[in-house]
């Protein structure tokens, strides 16, 4: 074979007399080629290229030179080639839209997207295949198996599971042999395993049975066994979760003694059914192996490493750890004869022989085999030095970043457990510097993630390294990094919301365009030692760090301050910032202020977050303070947070800059008891200190220098047309109250549009809304004008010059109470967003309310707060006297009505060049008082 090649080659000069016989005799090589083997294909495809670029002049609308291209794609991609066979794919799709061949350019771009599935840039594969699809349903095609299918892969890698089952059934319809009848079933399979649906993966795994006994095919028999397997290793997974949550709640049960918890958990250990599923998982995989050795097909190895992967933990899960390392290696093994060694194919296995490892304790084989697995991500076997940590050019060329991102997370705790186990320090820095390098891969992982997958991600993924750095940070005793990875983890609730936009809004679409290909350019690029391209496109952020700095802080980097900064810009003599920071076993406090420092760490309540929850329903009930039974349980729970949260502090400065985490964020400190009289009068902390909050320390670092009240902007819909909101009666005295303080311009009724809001509020220094507000299905927050809601990510978008914001409604859509879990979302998270979301649209400060506000309350304590505003009084400091000045006046004076109020940005005064006459607004208030007063009191 490779002789007849070698003659045709020879005389191939011979066949170029004319364009037309070239044609026919590279069209009749190309027809024959598959015919030899691999090497000589490649060559015979090469010399090809080259002769039909001289004999078509390298023609851009030759359609022979498009077959030529696309067989060279399709010979790197059988080999697993998949950057130069985009190349040549790409080539050949720019033939084909020259030449308007609409049939050939559809099977391109599916060519095109699953070699894009492959380098793991599945937008722009999706983007191919639909584009496929569309011209197939123009020429009335069924040919669209293929792009359902590898849609499917696509929604399955994102876990859309629900969407990928129905693209597997769309193929399933087009499939038109026996073969991708089961490739279908399988990928139905898939997703209906993560959506644990039993009965459909049965149904699945049947038909595939029938379909490859009836046809011989060994390979599709092969994959349902495998199915079989996985079903029975899911089954046994949720048997193992079961037995740990019910080994956990006797570990929790405070009445039991420590004998009496090991009998039970000896007990339930009996009647584990776990190991059942694991053996009979076992048995099938081997099913599976032995089906899969019958197939001539190449691919054949990567299922059964796949095979001999997953025996391996199951081998585990019966204790058998000999075994389980045994049939970790035998998937390296097999691996490595479908990819070659080092391959990112094969990094999986090499992760799990690790894990193998790390389950028995023996962590230093752990690392070696996670550095095996990094290698074979990077594609580089010189990188064997375990102390490595990657530069960070290297990280964007990796396609398959979660994988990489979980080696050197794990590598960073098998250090952390190494240094548990000997307490050497050198140990507990590695941790550090490989969890430092693994955030640094999530800075550059947020740079590409899309809207969808960073929401997941940020929510579900990240938050456990920074909680783990932190950790690992204190043992080394290095407050600063601490401080560093405690601000980093708290400006993930920031960025979480900003997902809802894309970062690229912000800049013009060139630019945007720009950075893409920048950014595309240097990530496929294959050179090690060539890193031109990715200077350029650092040079390009810096430029982009400049000119717009919004789209820079939001997509790469989160700054945060040093403890010296926050010292020198954001603490006085009279003022101190304490920061929480939570993990899942531990309570960390920092306070930072003007000259010191204080670092507290304890153990972390197991019922803290059951704790806040009920503290916010007492408070948010103000019957619940009415009644002796639970106004006592309030001084308690109260006093007991006060304690856990504050009093371990040996100096509280008299304004409290508060940094919530998690729970914290929906408490109230204000409303905290520090004590109780023998009378029983509770003592709080709003008593002796003025408390504001804030999202970050970054966030107060970068507020502008805006402290202006010489005008007052006031949205007041009243009603809400088509939004099915309840209209609100006291607006009316709402706005002739704020309009007897400063120049006022009020949105009111009809005027209160969204568009005349976006017009309008950039040329006002305060903002106050006197509205809805609420949180929609997904638990996003928005804000009603009269004519629409204003969503969470629009409110990003506004361009505000605004000193203070005030939503002094934060009233939740029905006016009904919440409780448990719906407390937690109104009350904290819904009022934090949106606090942040103005702070991010250049407000320098946000009032918000933490539950339903009482309105003669709200307006009694707003109407005294903006009377201090005026007299030049800190935004905290006014707050705070105008709560006193109601606890002290009112006879309803539980925290119910003053505590909902909290302040959350720059707690400074605010200048005001001009001031109205106090005598209306005095005579106003006292009407508006006695109004309220007979109110409540009928109420």
């Amino acid at each position: 074979m490779r002789f007849t090649l070698l003659i045709f080659l020879s005389f191939f000069p011979v066949f170029l007399s004319s364009q037309e016989s070239a044609r026919e005799t590279i069209e009749k090589a190309l027809y024959q080629y598959e015919s030899l083997d691999r090497n000589p294909q490649l060559v015979l495809l090469e010399g090809l290229l080259e002769k039909s670029k001289k004999a078509f002049n390298n023609s851009s609308s030759d359609t022979t030179l498009a077959k030529v291209y696309g067989a060279l794609g399709r010979w790197h991609l059988d080999v697993r080639e998949y950057e130069p066979a985009l190349g040549f794919f790409d080539e050949e799709k720019l033939i084909h839209e020259t030449t308007d061949r609409q049939a050939a350019l559809a099977v391109t771009l599916t060519d095109r997207a699953e070699c894009l599935i492959y380098l793991n840039r599945l937008k722009e594969a999706e983007k191919n295949l639909n584009q496929s699809i569309q011209i197939n349903k123009e020429l009335e095609s069924t040919n669209d198996f293929r792009n359902y299918r590898l849609l499917s892969r696509i929604l399955y890698t994102k876990g859309s599971y629900g969407l990928q089952v129905d693209y597997a059934s769309l193929a399933l319809d087009l499939a038109s042999t026996p073969e991708e009848k089961c490739t279908a079933l399988y990928e139905i399979f898939r997703g209906n395993i993560f959506l644990r649906n039993k009965a459909a993966c049965d149904q699945s795994i049947e038909q595939q049975l029938q379909i490859s006994k009836a046809h011989k095919l060994n390979f599709q028999r092969g994959n349902a066994y495998y199915c079989l397997g996985w079903q029975q290793s899911e089954e046994a997974k949720r048997l193992w979760f079961d037995h740990r949550s019910q080994v956990r709640t006797i570990e929790d049960e405070p009445e039991l003694s420590e004998d009496q918890k090991a009998k039970k958990i000896a007990q339930l250990k009996k009647i584990r059914k776990g190991p059942t599923a694991s053996l009979e998982a076992i048995k099938y995989y081997d099913k599976a192996i032995s089906f899969f050795q019958k197939s001539d097909r190449e691919r054949r190895h990567s299922r059964i490493s796949l095979c001999y992967s997953s025996m391996g933990s199951q081998y585990q899960n019966i204790q058998k750890p000999d075994l389980a390392i045994q049939y970790a290696k035998l998937a390296i093994d097999e691996s490595d004869k479908y990819f070659g060694q080092y391959h990112p194919g094969t990094s999986k296995h090499y992760h799990n022989l690790a894990v193998r490892y790390i389950r028995n304790k023996d962590h230093g084989s752990g690392i070696r085999q996670l550095q095996n697995a990094i290698k074979s991500l990077l594609d580089d076997p010189e990188f064997s030095d375990v102390r490595n940590v990657i530069p960070k050019e290297d990280m964007y060329r990796v396609p398959i970043k979660w994988d990489l991102l979980r080696s050197i997370k794990d590598k960073a705790l098998c250090y952390a457990a190494l240094y548990l186990e000997h307490e050497n320090m050198e140990d507990a820095i590695n941790a550090e510097r490989h969890m430092s390098n693994a955030l640094e891969l999530i800075d550059v992982m947020r740079a590409e993630l899309s809207t969808d997958d960073a929401k997941v991600y940020w929510r579900k993924k990240t938050r456990r390294y920074y909680n783990d750095i932190v950790e690992i940070c204190n043992w080394i005793g290095d407050e600063e990094k601490m401080q560093k990875y405690m601000e980093k983890s708290r400006s993930l609730l920031l960025l979480d919301a900003l997902n809802h936009k894309d970062a690229l809004d912000l800049i013009p679409p060139k630019l945007a365009e720009r950075e893409r290909t920048l950014r595309k350019s240097f990530a496929a690029s294959s050179a090690k030692n060539d890193v031109s391209k990715y200077e350029n496109y650092v040079v390009f952020l810096d430029s982009l760090k400049q000119a717009y700095p919004h789209y820079y802080e939001y997509k790469f980097q989160v700054n945060t301050p040093t403890i010296q900064e926050v010292q020198e810009n954001l603490v006085t003599d009279s003022s101190q910032i304490i920061q929480y920071h939570l993990t899942r076993d531990s309570l960390f406090v920092h306070s930072i202020s003007k000259y010191d420092t204080e670092l507290f760490h304890t153990r972390r309540p197991k019922t803290l977050r059951r704790d806040i929850n009920r503290l916010n329903n007492l408070l948010g009930n103000k019957d619940s303070l009415e009644y002796k039974k639970t106004y006592d349980e309030f001084l308690t729970l109260s006093n007991s947070l006060y304690g856990l949260l504050l009093d371990s502090l040996d100096h509280k400065a008299k304004q409290l800059i508060i940094l919530g985490d998690g729970p914290l964020n929906y408490l109230s400190f204000e409303a905290l008891v520090k004590e109780v009289s023998p009378e029983g009068e509770p003592r709080y902390l709003i008593e002796d200190h003025l408390v504001s909050l804030a999202p970050s320390l970054s966030v107060l670092m970068k507020l502008k220098e805006k402290n202006s009240f010489d005008n007052l902007l006031v949205v007041s819909p009243e009603k809400f047309g088509s939004l099915n909101l309840a209209p609100l009666v006291q607006s009316q005295a709402e706005v002739e109250l704020l309009s007897s303080i400063s120049d006022t311009r009020t949105l009111r009724a009809e005027q209160a549009t969204l568009q005349n809001f976006v017009d309008e509020s950039p040329r006002y220094d305060v903002i106050h809304f006197s509205s809805h507000s609420g949180l929609d299905s997904l638990d996003n927050p928005w804000i009603a004008f009269n004519d629409a809601k204003i969503p969470l990510k629009e409110i990003y978008k506004l361009n505000l010059n605004a000193s203070l914001v005030t939503l002094s409604s934060c009233k939740s859509s029905d006016g009904e109470k919440f409780s448990g879990q719906d407390v937690e979302n109104i009350t904290g998270e819904g009022v934090n967003s949106l606090a942040r979301a103005f702070l991010f649209a250049d407000a320098s400060a946000v009032i918000g309310s933490n539950w339903e506000l009482n309105e003669s309350a709200g307006l009694e304590v707003l109407g005294d707060f903006y009377k201090g505003l005026k007299k030049n009084m800190s935004k905290s400091e006014s707050l705070r006297a105008a709560k006193l000045k109601y606890m002290a006046t009112n006879e309803y004076n539980s925290p119910y009505y003053w505590a909902p109020l909290v302040l959350i940005g720059d707690p400074g005064a605010l200048e005001s060049k001009t001031n109205k006459s106090y005598l209306g607004l005095g005579l106003f208030v006292f009407g508006a008082l006695m109004i309220g007063f007979v109110v409540k009191k009928f109420v």
